[in-house]
């Protein structure tokens, strides 16, 4: 993979992330998971503890799963409140 191919997809993640909160930690992480990166070779090349990596992982479940819960909601008529809720 290039690096023009890297700003692509990391152009790509944002605009799909737009409205997200997320830390630069966070996004980091959510190109990883979208190249495909094991969590322990993220921690690695990230210079962070594989704990790190899992709390970033866990805090982005956590958002997107609340994100896409608000962006559903008005069109299925569902409560955002349930998606915490869900595991």
């Amino acid at each position: 993979m290039t690096a023009a191919d890297l700003d692509t997809l990391a152009a790509l993640l944002d605009e799909r992330l737009e409205g997200v909160p997320l830390t630069p930690g966070e996004r980091a992480e959510a190109l990883c998971i979208a190249l495909g990166v094991d969590p322990a070779l993220s921690a690695a090349a990230r210079g962070v503890s594989p704990q790190a990596v899992r709390a970033s992982r866990r805090r982005l479940r956590e958002k997107l799963g609340r994100a896409l819960a608000h962006r559903l909601a008005p069109v299925a008529g569902a409560d955002p409140a349930v998606s915490r809720s869900v595991p």
